[in-house]
């Protein structure tokens, strides 16, 4: 395949019989492969529109036509200046397809003349412009007294020039293009200086206007033409393929494409969405590669579609949905906002808390009171179809958050044997789920919460309420009550256990616990750390028997802090 090869590089080996072997420059090979163009490269249509689809790329080759003059041969009027009308040689051109490319224009003339120096030459285009051949041999100056111009040729690339060129001056030459403005010159005047200017119109009838500015040498026009080489608008012819049934050869899609190769097709999809048709043609030397264009379908819209009125809470985000309508695509969306109740409505934009106001949901975040009561719609259109729907609007209720009040009943101070509960007030609306938090963890989820002197610390409470909207309360402590009580309980002691409690201070170290018998005997000694101010002493006496004991609580250091007594059952 020639796309294999693209890339390859090749050189020449040479010798000869007295030289050693060498080698050329290295050359690459590149190959350009043939690609479809297509108008248009896609399409984005509406259900039931014809698109036509067309190849562009030309592959006409360059082509050469000519015209002849007739009435042929004809004298040219001597010493005619002050010129009042030149010899006009007339020559039809007809057939250049519109649109070509020029590749050159020129004329071939035979006029024999005594003297070619008296000559002046124009040619003058159907768009009545004209550009000088040449004038007055050689360089304007007229001195030129060679005779005749035989087969000579001026055209629109070639630069040799033909003033000075020996007689009788055959072959190609560029012409003068003197820009000839004087009066006395008539209609032989010249009004561009470039072959470009002629070209605007090639079919029409051209002249080669000729005059003679000298007396006593004269001449003749004896044969003349004018060629045009051009590449005319030609367009490649491919093979169409897509999906069954809907590529047609006319405009209206009345007559089935049966695989013929050509230019343009018509399209009439009927599925909705992207449909692809691929194209590819062949020249004389290469075939193309395929080239895909989609044809997208829309539909217009039809049945409706609803927004569902939302809640939130204060600071929270919300989501609008359109929902989808029975039919139409591709649906674009933009939603409006109304501030005061759907009076009058605003495109809205992304941004400042919106997002996705061109999709189906429209995103809120960071809602706050004042929006309140907003009201929202989506509306969709298909463009392409002209199609618009307008969705029912949703209506948005914000919802305050908790204001939450907590409250320790009937103390905020403990000391060993009271016990306090919490609670916390909610408003506006009644609390639907607590959270009491103590010490980083869930302490419970009721109502109201008892707390006793073993969980003295910081409280609060989350709180959601039957709105779904969430508040955490302030901070709420339960203290320790200072008392010099030493707290023995339970008094009697049943199996001979009980508590000890004594209000510490926790970095004061730990404490001893003496237990002492009727006859002053100590039966029971134990060190406990203080981790808080009434740290619970556990003491356990079931080996011992029933009576009454004297406990003794000291220091670290063994000076009695406290004492106290306790009935072992």
């Amino acid at each position: 395949a020639p796309g294999s090869i693209n890339g390859y590089q090749y050189r020449a080996v040479y010798q000869g019989g007295c030289a050693a072997v060498d080698f050329s420059s290295v050359v690459t090979l590149s190959i350009t492969p043939l690609n479809p163009v297509v108008n248009p490269p896609s399409a984005n249509i509406c259900s039931g529109t014809i698109q036509q689809l067309s190849l562009t790329n030309t592959v006409s080759s360059v082509q050469t036509t000519t015209f002849v003059a007739t009435g042929l041969p004809v004298n040219i009027p001597d010493n005619t200046f002050p010129i009042t009308n030149a010899l006009a040689v007339p020559i039809q051109v007809s057939g250049i397809p519109a649109g070509s490319i020029i590749q050159n224009i020129g004329i071939k003339f035979t006029l024999p003349h005594t003297w070619v120096g008296d000559v002046v030459m124009n040619l003058q285009a159907p768009n009545n412009t004209s550009l000088s051949m040449f004038a007055l041999l050689d360089n304007a100056s007229g001195s030129n007294g060679t005779a005749n111009f035989t087969n000579t040729t001026i055209d629109s690339i070639s630069t040799t020039a033909i003033s000075g060129a020996p007689a009788p001056r055959t072959g190609n030459f560029g012409a003068e293009r003197w820009l000839i403005t004087n009066p006395s010159f008539g209609n032989i005047a010249t009004t561009n200086t470039t072959w470009a200017g002629l070209l605007s119109t090639i079919n029409g009838t051209w002249n080669i206007l000729v005059a003679d500015l000298g007396g006593g040498d004269v001449g003749s026009v004896n044969a003349a033409e004018l060629f045009i080489t051009y590449t005319a608008p030609n367009f490649a012819q491919g093979v169409w393929t897509g999906p069954a049934g809907t590529i047609f050869t006319d405009a209206s899609a009345t007559t089935p494409y049966t695989g013929t190769p050509a230019t343009t097709v018509y399209v009439l999809p009927t599925a909705a969405g992207v449909n692809n048709y691929n194209v590819s043609f062949s020249t004389a030397t290469c075939q193309s590669t395929v080239a895909t264009v989609p044809v997208t379908v829309n539909e217009a819209i039809s049945g409706t579609s609803t927004v569902d009125n939302q809640a939130a809470c204060d600071g929270s985000s919300v989501t609008f949905t359109a929902s989808e309508p029975e039919g139409g695509s591709i649906i674009n969306h933009q939603w409006y906002l109304s501030t005061n109740g759907g009076a009058t409505f605003t495109a809205l934009s992304n941004g400042g808390g919106y997002s996705g106001v061109t999709t189906s949901s429209l995103s809120i975040s960071s809602i706050n009171p004042d929006m309140n009561g907003y009201v929202y719609y989506d509306s969709m259109y298909v463009p392409i179809c002209n199609s618009v729907l307008q969705a029912t609007a949703g209506t948005l209720t914000v919802y305050p958050n908790p204001t939450l009040v907590v409250a320790a009943n009937p103390y905020s101070a403990l000391f060993p044997g009271l016990t306090t509960t919490l609670s916390v007030a909610t408003s506006p609306n009644a609390a639907e789920s607590i959270e009491w938090i103590y010490d980083g963890s869930v302490a419970g989820t009721q109502a109201n919460l008892p707390v006793d002197v073993d969980h003295l610390g910081n409280y609060y409470a989350v709180v959601e309420d039957v709105n779904g909207c969430m508040a955490t309360s302030a901070s709420y402590t339960i203290r320790d009550s200072a008392t010099a009580t030493l707290f023995i309980y339970p008094s009697p002691a049943p199996n001979g256990q009980f508590n000890v409690r004594y209000h510490s201070i926790t970095n004061q170290g730990g404490r001893t616990l003496n237990v002492f018998d009727s006859k002053g005997a100590r039966v029971y000694s134990k060190i406990f750390t203080i981790f808080g101010p009434y740290t619970n002493m556990p003491v356990n006496l079931s080996n011992l028997s029933k009576g009454i004991y004297t406990v003794e609580l000291a220091d670290r250091g063994g000076k009695r802090i406290k004492t106290g007594r306790v009935l072992v059952l």
